[in-house]
């Protein structure tokens, strides 16, 4: 059985704090006295709705990351939140707070954030030590991700379309399985396991796999959180 890795944790507290303004319950979860002293009841009704929303939240992710990632509209309704309404409120201020802080980074026009690898022929490099003569599609990819499989298949069958180069980089944290697959992927493409903590430190926006963004020769922002659609329109 597959651990939890660093990296599903990762884009499970981007989408927790997207999604809801928080990444734990612990502090919402502040039950009111009735006018008799005892805790209100309905809170409790509302406590137990919450934790079976998680308890599926969790079963859907683990069941499939990438899909359930994908989408980022499974809210309750608020009227099932056991906190008071200055806590809603807070709790969404902060999570437009941290989407406008994901929108800025790496945003259309700006240098794309640097960042450390290793490639699978065992050189150390970083992506601005890249040096190509076009534009540069930057993938971010799981090996055991069917979506990402799907891309890699569609991208390999237009090598001989194409106008960019294709640096593909496995984000996670479970390096022997990158090792194991590395070689799998299309020749010329440089692929590489990154050594900085992408993910964890949030140097990229990477809520699903796989996650692309499309950079000129001097690893300038053309296109961020694409589609392979997207990328075949610039010439």
């Amino acid at each position: 059985m597959r651990t939890w890795r660093n990296g599903s944790r990762a884009r499970l507290r981007i989408w927790c704090l997207t999604t809801w303004g928080f990444e734990s319950l612990r502090a919402h979860f502040d039950f009111p006295l009735t006018e008799t002293g005892q805790r209100d009841f309905c809170y409790y009704y509302k406590a137990l709705y919450m934790v079976t929303f998680f308890f599926n939240i969790l079963v859907a992710f683990s069941t499939s990351p990438a899909a359930f990632l994908a989408g980022t509209d499974t809210v309750p309704p608020k009227d099932f939140y056991p906190v008071d309404s200055v806590s809603i409120n807070e709790a969404e201020r902060l999570r437009e707070q941290y989407r406008n802080m994901m929108e800025q980074k790496n945003k259309v026009g700006s240098k794309a954030a640097n960042f450390s690898f290793i490639t699978r022929e065992g050189s150390k490099t970083s992506l601005y030590d890249l040096s190509t003569d076009g534009n540069i599609l930057l993938l971010f990819y799981d090996p055991d991700c069917e979506d990402c499989h799907a891309t890699i298949h569609q991208l390999s069958d237009l090598s001989s379309e194409r106008n960019f180069s294709i640096v593909a980089i496995d984000s996670e944290d479970d390096r022997p399985r990158w090792e194991q697959t590395a070689m799998q992927l299309p020749e010329g493409w440089t692929v590489g396991f990154a050594t900085d903590p992408v993910q964890e430190d949030e140097i990229y926006y990477l809520l699903s796999m796989p996650t692309m963004y499309l950079l000129d020769k001097n690893k300038k922002v053309l296109l961020k959180e694409t589609s392979l659609e997207e990328v075949l329109k610039i010439r």
